[in-house]
């Protein structure tokens, strides 16, 4: 008998587990939906289209947005949103240049030594200090109290790989190597 009550209820059991196992099929929206259902409820500046960085002849621009309730804290984190972007972006193409540098010059030419490998991939701090607003705007968020803010920044080419250069001081050859490569044309 006890053995019977034992198998009867490890058969409840399993079929409670089951049963509450599989009785929602709701899901919680993902935070990208709920960032893209806030996008559509707000309109945006014509010179914003969405989060991207371009690279133009003489400069490199990123946009960035963020969602707050305080006007300038929103425009802030917008700002360091398309500061990062653009950090990381330059950091990315820095790498590519890089390894497409070492493919045509070799190793002799000091581009893939530890150091300047660390080195280069800090490099992307020069970004911060140099970054200017081009653009920046907030728009109300509709049926909330919310607002989202825009930047778009950019950073002067030339100065920027002067400033890089001036980081990779201590790695002069691989710097000038990888500045006079053919692959450095597509930074």
């Amino acid at each position: 008998m006890n053995r019977m009550t034992s198998y009867l209820l490890v058969i409840i059991m399993t079929s409670l587990v089951a049963a509450c196992s599989t009785a929602s099929k709701g899901t919680k929206p993902s935070a990208d939906s709920e960032d893209k259902t806030q996008q559509k409820k707000t309109s945006t500046p014509g010179w914003f289209s969405k989060e991207s960085v371009n690279y133009n002849a003489d400069s490199i621009q990123a946009s960035g947005t963020a969602i707050g309730s305080d006007s300038n804290d929103t425009v802030s984190k917008a700002e360091e949103r398309a500061t990062l972007l653009l950090q990381k972006s330059v950091s990315d193409k820095l790498e590519e240049v890089r390894s497409e540098a070492v493919k045509e010059l070799g190793s002799s030419s000091g581009l893939d030594a530890p150091g300047f490998l660390i080195a280069l991939r800090k490099a992307d701090q020069a970004v911060v200090g140099i970054t200017a607003i081009e653009h920046k705007d907030i728009k109300p968020i509709k049926d909330q109290e919310s607002v989202r803010g825009f930047v778009q920044v950019s950073v002067s080419k030339k100065e920027l790989i002067e400033d890089i250069g001036r980081k990779l001081a201590t790695y002069d050859k691989a710097w000038s190597n990888l500045k006079n490569s053919a692959s450095f044309q597509k930074f």
